[in-house]
This record gives structure tokens, sequence and C-alpha cells, in this order.
């Protein structure tokens, strides 16, 4: 009778699978919680609750409409500490969550079923059975629910084929697995021994498949995120060769502007001598270099110059005020293609951030300073309070959710290789940005 509780007591961990596939679904209909609006003793709290629940209903109820309910009605009640929502949509999850789970619960009768009715309800063989396709048919409900929400979160079409056998072979696996394991039970002296045997078998042998997956898993993800670094870096690379040739445009423009008395002296000689027509034609090549010239900012580095001098038009044209403090000779020692991933990221996330939410006031403040022997790089910009921190990414609620995130993930990347830090800050009115980078540290 004792090993039969405890056998009903190891549906918990089957209710457990059941809690991470209902939040798996959560995260697709319903809002997260800040980190901060999350009470973690409530959590802990809540979650050994759900654990007494399944383990009472188990062990006095059993299977039974009653402990379905149950179970769901804990769902909902964990959603609410870490989701917002309506009640319209937390309902409509935790009814999804018991279709689901029904019809994961349906697929692994109708395999293994007949092999439990063979014995008598509250019997050994019964309950081991009992426990084993449920821990069996949760854990493949919870990857395939991944596998979908991951598919939905990236919002692709569909998996490489690499990709599709590296997330499908574990789920297949899983139910082989559970087909030999109670096959052999067939075939054994059955006793307290072997349930207890058969069970741990099978959960490790699950906890194996569940590692593997989740290593393909990972190095899925890995990949996806190498290849997004390197399609960035190239893209800096020639946000970097326009800020080059942006340099270069400059220097002519200094030469023109420092010889413009002399050019003007030999247009005055050339009238002055009845060669209007040479002065006429002096006067078009002159105009041609100066078409295309406008003001530049100064700062005495000339990639940032030139970063800001095209930041800044653009800040303009989306009516946004933006105000620069950037003593650029303190950056000589960064390479120009890190200053250019710094500051581009950052000024383009806070002309995004400006330009799409809804605020009055559109501004951007960028620093750069010394502070004892730190170069000092901040860059503020407004906002309406609508973010969301998520797996150390900032997202706007008003962008999509490569916003903020991409671009601070690029700017880290730079931060780490030069040994320095970032700090962000955010409140009801505005997002900011502090790099601190130390002075002597050089690549």
């Amino acid at each position: 009778m004792n090993i039969i509780i405890l056998l009903k007591l190891g549906t918990v961990v089957v209710g457990l699978v059941e809690l991470v596939v209902s939040c798996r679904i959560a995260n697709l209909l319903l809002e997260e919680k800040n980190k901060e609006d999350v009470n973690k003793w409530q959590l802990i709290i809540a979650i050994g609750l759900i654990i007494l629940v399944m383990g009472m209903c188990n062990i006095v109820i059993g299977p039974s409409p009653i402990t379905a309910l149950s179970v769901l009605t804990c769902f909902f009640l964990f959603h609410l500490l870490l989701y917002n929502g309506s009640i319209g949509k937390r309902l409509l999850v935790v009814a999804l969550c018991g279709i689901i789970i029904s019809l994961s619960d349906v697929a692994a009768i109708m395999l293994f079923g007949k092999y439990r009715l063979l014995y008598p309800p509250a019997s050994l063989v019964y309950e081991t059975y009992w426990t084993l396709m449920g821990i069996g048919s949760k854990v493949i409900c919870f990857m395939v629910i991944n596998t979908i929400y991951r598919i939905v979160k990236r919002k692709e079409k569909g998996f490489t084929p690499v990709e599709l056998v590296l997330h499908v072979a574990p789920i297949i696996t899983l139910y082989t697995i559970d087909l030999v394991i109670q096959c052999n039970i067939q075939s054994i002296s059955f006793n307290v021994a072997n349930a207890v045997s058969s069970v741990l078998i099978s959960i490790g042998l699950l906890l194996v498949n569940i590692l593997t997956w989740s290593v393909f898993d990972t190095l899925i993800k890995n990949e996806r995120e190498k290849q997004f670094y390197l399609m960035c870096q190239e893209n800096v690379k020639q946000q970097y060769e326009f800020y080059r040739n942006q340099e270069a445009k400059e220097e002519a423009t200094r030469r023109i502007w420092h010889d413009i008395h002399n050019h003007l002296q030999c247009v005055h000689d050339l009238i002055r001598e009845g060669y209007s027509t040479e002065a006429n034609q002096y006067l078009h090549s002159l105009e041609k270099d100066i078409a295309t010239l406008r003001g530049q900012i100064r700062t005495g580095h000339l990639i940032i110059d030139a970063i800001l001098t095209d930041k800044y038009g653009m800040a303009l044209a989306y009516d946004i005020s933006m105000v620069m403090k950037v003593d650029g000779q303190l950056l000589n020692a960064i390479q120009d293609i890190d200053l250019c991933v710094i500051y581009s990221n950052l000024i383009d996330n806070a002309i995004e951030a400006c330009r799409k939410n809804d605020i009055k006031s559109r501004e951007i403040l960028i620093i750069t300073k010394q502070i004892k022997q730190y170069i000092a790089i901040e860059v503020m910009n407004s906002c309406n309070g609508n973010i969301i921190e998520k797996n150390g990414r900032f997202i706007t609620t008003k962008t999509s959710s490569t916003g903020h995130g991409i671009g601070l993930s690029n700017v880290r990347h730079v931060i780490e290789k030069y040994e320095g830090e970032m700090k962000v800050d955010y409140n009801a009115t505005t997002f900011n940005v502090q790099i601190f980078l130390p002075l002597t540290k050089t690549v």
C-alpha cells in the first residue's frame, strides 16, 4: 500500500510538467510581468500549494474531473502571479491547457492503456503503468508545445531539415523508451522492487532524453545567435565604410573652406583681366564641390563627428531635439568600428523609441566625458514608460521585439571586449544607457 501511495505521489512530477506546459501556452497569449512586479515568496508558496493540491487529489480522489478541475484552477491562480492579461485570455489559456493535456493523455492511453487495463485498479502494476504513462505523455507534450512556442516567437516559417530532425527525434525516442519499458514489465515477475526500478529507469531515461533534446536546442540557438551576430557585424562594417567616406568628405570640406579666400582671389583676378568665361567655369567647378556640403558636428574625433552629424540629421527629420556634449578626443584609444557599434546602436534605438512612442516631448541627450579613470558614454531618450525587460533585453511595447534588445546586445559585446560596464535605467519618462570604459584599456 505504501509503494502505491508513493507511485501516486510520483504523479506530482506529471503535474509540475503540466504546469510548465501551461506557462509555455501562457507565454504565447499573455504578457509576462516585469521581474520587479513578481513576488518571489508568493511564487514559492504558490508552487508549494500546487504540489500539495496535486498530491492530495491523486491520493484521495485519484484521476477524476474534480482532480482535473483542481489542477486547472491552480494553473489559473499561478498565471495571475506571472502574467498580465484579461480574464477572458486567462480562461482561454486554462482551457487550452486542459485540451492539450487531455489529448496527450488520450494518446498515451491509446498506445499503452491496454496493458494497464489487464490489471485491477489500485494494484501495483496498474499504478505503475499510470505513473509511467503520465510522465511520458506530459514530457512529450512539453516538447511539442515548446517547439511550437519557439517557432512562433522566432516568427519563422519553420525549421531547417536538420533542426527539425533534432527536435522531433527525442519526441519519437521518448515513446520508444516508454514502449520498451512497459513491454519489459509484461515479461517479468512483478513486485515492489520491479515497480520501483521500472519507474526509476523510466524517469532516468526520460531525463537523459530531455537533456539530449536541451543540448540540441541550445546548439541550434547558439548557431542562430552566431549567424545573427555575423550579420550585425557585416552591417556595422558597412556603416563604418559609410562614416569613413563621410570623414573624407569632411576633409574635402575643410580644404575648400581653408582655401576659400584664395578661390575668391582667383575669380576676382580672372574677372579683372576680362576672362569672364573662365571665371564662370571656375565658379561652377567650385559650386559643384560645395553643393554637397553641410554643417558638421565637431567633437575632436572624425568618426564620431560623422556619426553624430548623420544621426543629428535623422533626428531633425523626425522632429526630435538632440543635445550633444561629446569630448571625442577621449575616444582615440577605441577602435573606430567599435565606436560605430556603440554610438550608432544607442542613438538608433533612442531615435526609434522617440519616433514610435506616443510622447509629446521628443528629446535625446548624448554625453561623453571623463569620470576619474573611465570614459563615460551616456545616451538618454524620452519614452512613455512602456518598457519590458526580458532575459536581459529591453523591449518597448510600441515596437517589435527586436528594438532596444538587439542594439544593446551588440553594444555589450564591445563593452566586454574593453572590460567595461553598462548600466541601464528607465522610468515613466526616460530611458537611459550609461557605459563606462577604462581610459587605459586598448585593443
